[in-house]
C-alpha cells in the first residue's frame, strides 16, 4: 500500500468522521483528503450481513487498532473466565451474585426506580423478596431473564422471543410491534413491521459470522434494537440480556455475561443517538463502535478487580493442614487450584501478580531451552500454566492471534511433548497444564 499518513491518521489513531476532519483542518472542502482516508480504509472494510430499511448491507472497517482492542479485551475475559473457575464455589456464586445486582440496579435508574438498598437488590437478584411492590416488577421479570440468558447455549429467533416473553411475564405468543415508529429521542428510522422477521434473521446471520470478533458482534444486537425496535415492550432490556447471552456463549463465561450492556442498551443521550445516526447515514458500524467498545472496556475493569480481590482473599485464608485431610494426602494438595509454592513449576502461575513483560520473559526462558517449541507456544504456555485449571483451542487461537487449525496443532503438539494433558469433556478438548520440574529445565 502507498504510503497514505491521513488514512492511517484518521482511521487507527482516531477513526473520525467527514465532520471531524473538517472541524480539524478547519476547511469545508476536504474531497482531496477524505479520498486518501477512504481509499486507506476500503483495503479494511467488511460487509455484514445487516441491511438498512433500504437493503444497502452495513460494513465495519475492521482496522488494525479495532481489532486489536476487540481481541485484546476477549483474551482479558478468557483469562477472567480461568481465574473465576479457580475460585472456590462461594466465591464465584458471590461474584455473579454481586455482578447481577449491578445489572438491576442499571435497569432500576434507567427506569426511574428510587435507588434501591443493597439489601433490596440482593433479594431481587436472588428473587427472594417477599413482597413485590408493583414498580419492580421490571425488576424482578429482568432477574429471571438474567437467569434465563445465562441457561441458554445458543442464540436463535426462539431465544430472542424467549428472553423478551420472559421480560414481559407473558407465555403466551410474543409480541411483536405492529405499529411504525415515533421517537423524538431515537431518531433512527425503523423498518417497516411487517419485515421485522427479515431483519431478525439478518441479526442471526449477522452473530454466526465469525470473522467479526465476538464482542463486536455482541454490540451490533445493541444497534440492531436500536433502530428496529421489534417488540410492543422491553425492547433495551431484551437487547441486553441477548448480548450477554451470546457473549457467554462463545467461551467467554460468565465474565462475558456480566459485561454492562445494561448502561449501554439503556442510554438516552443525545450524544448517543448522533453516534447512531453518523453510523446510519454512512452504513458504517465502526463509528458505533469506536465510541462504544472503549466505554465497555473501562467498565469491566471493576469486574476485574473483583476477581483479584477474591483470589487474593483466599489466598491469604489460613490453609489447611494437608495432613489432617482425609484421604491420599498428595491427592488433596492437587486440589488446589491456585499454586503458591512454584518450586516444582517451570513458570510462575498465570494469570495472577504476573505482568505481559513477565510472560514474555518466561516466553524466551523457555524457548531458549527448548528450541523446538515455536514462540507463541512458548508465549501462550508461559501466561497459561496455572495448575488445577484448564484451556483450549480458542484460548490460542485468541490470544496468539491465530487461525483454529493453528492453534489446534500447537496445542497438540504442546501436549504431546508433555506441557499439557489433553482430555475431551462432551465435544471439546481440553488441555490442563502439567508440572515441570526445574531440572528438567
Amino acid at each position: 500500500m502507498i504510503r497514505n499518513d491521513e488514512g492511517r491518521r484518521y482511521s487507527d489513531d482516531v477513526y473520525a468522521t467527514k465532520d471531524e476532519v473538517k472541524a480539524i483542518y478547519n476547511l469545508d472542502d476536504i474531497q482531496d483528503i477524505w479520498e486518501k482516508i477512504r481509499s486507506y480504509r476500503f483495503y479494511y472494510d467488511y460487509e455484514t450481513e445487516l441491511r438498512d430499511i433500504d437493503s444497502n448491507p452495513y460494513k465495519i472497517c475492521l482496522t488494525r487498532r479495532l481489532l486489536s482492542s476487540a481481541y485484546n479485551f476477549e483474551h482479558v475475559l478468557v483469562s477472567d473466565r480461568l481465574l473465576l473457575s479457580s475460585l472456590l464455589k462461594e466465591n464465584q456464586e458471590k461474584f455473579l451474585l454481586d455482578c447481577k445486582c449491578d445489572s438491576l440496579s442499571a435497569v432500576s435508574r434507567s427506569n426511574g426506580i428510587e435507588k434501591l438498598s443493597s439489601s433490596t437488590l440482593d433479594k431481587l437478584a436472588r428473587r427472594v423478596l417477599e413482597s413485590l411492590p408493583s414498580n419492580y416488577f421490571l425488576l424482578d421479570a429482568y432477574s429471571k431473564a438474567f437467569d434465563e440468558g445465562l441457561s441458554n447455549d445458543s442464540i436463535t429467533k426462539e431465544t430472542i422471543e424467549r428472553i423478551n416473553n420472559t421480560l414481559i411475564g407473558n407465555d403466551g405468543q410474543c409480541k411483536y410491534r405492529k405499529t411504525e415508529i415515533k421517537d423524538i429521542i431515537n431518531i433512527l428510522k425503523a423498518p417497516d413491521y411487517q419485515k421485522i422477521d427479515d431483519y431478525i434473521s439478518q441479526l442471526i446471520s449477522f452473530l454466526n459470522d465469525n470473522e467479526i470478533p465476538v464482542l463486536l458482534r455482541a454490540l451490533g444486537i445493541i444497534y440492531v434494537f436500536d433502530f428496529l425496535r421489534p417488540f410492543e415492550y422491553c425492547n433495551e432490556e431484551t437487547a441486553s440480556i441477548l448480548a450477554k447471552t451470546f457473549v457467554k456463549t462463545n467461551d467467554l463465561g460468565i465474565p462475558g455475561f456480566v459485561l454492562d450492556f445494561e448502561s449501554i442498551s439503556f442510554s438516552r443521550s443525545e450524544r448517543y443517538f448522533q453516534r447512531l445516526s453518523e453510523t446510519e447515514r454512512t452504513l458504517d458500524l465502526t463509528y458505533f463502535y469506536e465510541r462504544i467498545l472503549p466505554f465497555l472496556i473501562e467498565n469491566q475493569k471493576k469486574d476485574h478487580q473483583m476477581l483479584l480481590d477474591l483470589a487474593t482473599m483466599e489466598r491469604n485464608q489460613p490453609k489447611p493442614n494437608i495432613s489432617s485431610l482425609p484421604g491420599n494426602p498428595d491427592q488433596a494438595e492437587n486440589n488446589t487450584f491456585l499454586v503458591d509454592d512454584h518450586r516444582n513449576l517451570a513458570l510462575p502461575a498465570f494469570p495472577m501478580n504476573i505482568s505481559p513483560e513477565e510472560i514474555q520473559t518466561n516466553a524466551e526462558k523457555l524457548h531458549e531451552v527448548h528450541p523446538h517449541l515455536k514462540k507463541k507456544q512458548c508465549h501462550f504456555y508461559a501466561g497459561h500454566c496455572t495448575i488445577g485449571l484448564h484451556y483450549t483451542i480458542d484460548d490460542f487461537k485468541l490470544a496468539e492471534h491465530t487461525v483454529y487449525e493453528t492453534a489446534r496443532t500447537s496445542m497438540d503438539d504442546l501436549a504431546n511433548r508433555g506441557f499439557y494433558k489433553k482430555e475431551k469433556i462432551s465435544n471439546k478438548f481440553i488441555y490442563t497444564p502439567i508440572p515441570i520440574n526445574e531440572e528438567k529445565i
